[in-house]
């Protein structure tokens, strides 16, 4: 290599060192293929191995917004597959961590698509959920249908790849805050879209429901 190689090649590094060692793509293939499992344990265990590798890469590339948004998202799909104690402790990880990545990107649609979530699906758990988080944690964390709407409507303004579901869950937060018509727009807008997978014909279904 040249010294003009050698010396543009130490500055890239230099500029952008996280780039290198950046692993969240990794990280979303594992929650993914983890996705598709339909044997319990196994999907378990690749999401905890997911979440695991994905604490390490947010370890080594700290100013990454999409390191941040799927070891959130990681959290959230494990979170999904065990105990309640774990599953609200888990909860804890995906807001911290979704908010850091809006945090380096305002413009991360999937990362509000991800808090929007969090935020519709706490303000909607169970007065037994309720009362077990106030127990580990001392009080309830602070979630709302009106913000969940805030970051999905930021969501489906700056792109994601499941916009389908995103109308879906904002048309339940729209229903759940008394905002019919909204609610009914959304639903009928998902049912209308271009379902990308078989979660997002399952999500067409339920809105399809919704209006009928």
């Amino acid at each position: 290599m040249s010294r003009a190689l050698h010396i543009l090649a130490i500055a890239v590094i230099a500029l952008a060192p996280n780039a290198a060692l950046a692993g969240w793509a990794e990280i979303r293939q594992m929650v993914h293929q983890a996705d598709k499992l339909t044997d319990a344990d196994k999907r378990e265990a690749l999401l905890r191995k997911a979440y695991a590798d994905a604490l390490e890469s947010v370890r080594r590339a700290p100013r990454v917004s999409n390191e941040y948004l799927w070891l959130a998202n990681a959290a959230g799909r494990l979170a999904q597959a065990v105990g309640q104690k774990e599953k609200i402790s888990l909860a804890k990880v995906v807001k911290e961590n979704a908010e850091r990545a809006i945090a380096l990107d305002p413009n991360n649609g999937a990362a509000h698509m991800t808090l929007g979530a969090w935020h519709f699906y706490v303000a909607d758990i169970s007065w037994v959920e309720r009362n077990l988080a106030k127990a580990l944690f001392g009080k309830v964390p602070e979630a709302s249908f009106a913000t969940a709407v805030s970051h999905l409507t930021k969501a489906l303004t700056q792109g994601v790849d499941n916009p389908i579901e995103v109308l879906w869950l904002r048309g339940r937060a729209h229903e759940a805050l008394g905002n019919d018509d909204k609610a009914t727009a959304d639903y009928r807008a998902a049912v209308n879209g271009a379902a990308r997978s078989a979660a997002e014909q399952r999500f067409q279904a339920r809105a399809k429901r919704k209006l009928s």
